[in-house]
This record gives C-alpha cells, sequence and structure tokens, in this order.
C-alpha cells in the first residue's frame, strides 16, 4: 500500500482516480491545486507524509511543473508521476517531457488505463 498525494483541478477526474487508487488498497489524499500542495510543503514533512505525488500539469493559478520543482526542491527524493491531457493545444507529449526533465519518475498521457497508472505508482515503491 503507498500513500498517495493526487493533484488534479478537474474534480470528477480526481475523484474517480482517488477511488480507484483506494479500490487498489492505497491511501489517497487529494488536492485540488498546486498551490495546495506548496502550502502544505511549508507545514509538514511531504517527504515523509507520502510515497508518491502524482500530479496533473496543466491547472490554474500553480501548474503541475511548478508542483514538481517545488516538490523536488523542499524533498529531493520524493517520487513524481506527471499526467496530462495537453490542454487546449493538446501537446501532452511535450509537458511530461518538460515534467520528466524536471524530475517526475513516471508521466502518462491522459486518458490511460487505471492498470498504468497502478503500475506508475507500483514502480516507485521500490
Amino acid at each position: 500500500m503507498a500513500r498517495i498525494l493526487l493533484i488534479d483541478d478537474d474534480q470528477d477526474f480526481r475523484e474517480y482516480i482517488a477511488a480507484a487508487l483506494q479500490r487498489k488498497g492505497h491511501s489517497v489524499t487529494a488536492m485540488s491545486s498546486g498551490r495546495d500542495l506548496l502550502e502544505r510543503i511549508g507545514a509538514s514533512e511531504l517527504g515523509t507524509d507520502f510515497d508518491v505525488i502524482v500530479t496533473d500539469i496543466l491547472m490554474p493559478d500553480v501548474d503541475g511543473l511548478e508542483v514538481i520543482l517545488a516538490a523536488k526542491a523542499a524533498h529531493p527524493g520524493c517520487k513524481i508521476v506527471a499526467m496530462s491531457a495537453g490542454g487546449q493545444i493538446s501537446q501532452s507529449h511535450l509537458y511530461l517531457r518538460m515534467a520528466d526533465a524536471l524530475g517526475a519518475q513516471r508521466s502518462l498521457s491522459k486518458p490511460f488505463l487505471i492498470s498504468e497508472l497502478c503500475d506508475a505508482v507500483n514502480d516507485n515503491l521500490h
């Protein structure tokens, strides 16, 4: 079982993914924005609270790339899975390559199978 921090601004998608991960036995804390994470980094030991951060890339206010930078700066060893549908320009592969370059261990292009997300999480537990 992993302790997962899930960040996605799409409420329906966030709830769906959180429920699917919980059905697989994981403990999930869900946040609706990168800003929530930045506030938490200052308030707690993020690296010890969660095994894996799963973050969307395109979000208002604080995007997933900023989330990755902040999480890695606060806790260099934290494990991150990035996901993106690419937004209006539908270039998710470009955003995901940037996420990988910034330190995400895995990246997934939406839509993806729950099994792919579970594999990405499990790969980061070892």
